[in-house]
């Protein structure tokens, strides 16, 4: 074998390794950015589902102090929702909770 075919051979080599290399590092980069991506939308997800827990919050606790006014202001005792405000309050009559008891007896 002469030198020119060593040397082509020893290049071909080289050039082949630098490819692999190239593809490998290609190949690596691409896995961790989808593993990455698929890291970021459950922590995504999961800051999502932490804001709508305290924005629920904020407004149950915003109708719970409405209806407590709603309350006070009508003059009515304890705790009704507000489905029962649409009977006029009567304070002859038992409060709904004492109603369904004293109906099951």
């Amino acid at each position: 074998m002469s030198v020119t075919d060593q040397l082509l051979t020893l290049a071909a080599v080289i050039v082949g390794a630098i490819m692999s290399f190239a593809a490998t590092s290609l190949n690596e980069r691409q896995r961790s950015r989808r593993e990455e991506a698929a890291r970021w939308a459950g922590e995504k997800l999961d800051a999502y589902l932490e804001t709508w827990l305290a924005c629920n919050r904020s407004l149950v606790d915003a109708k719970n102090r409405v209806h407590q006014q709603m309350r006070a202001e009508l003059g009515i005792p304890g705790k009704f929702l507000p489905r029962d405000l649409e009977q006029p309050y009567d304070p002859k009559l038992p409060a709904p909770a004492d109603a369904e008891s004293t109906a099951s007896r």
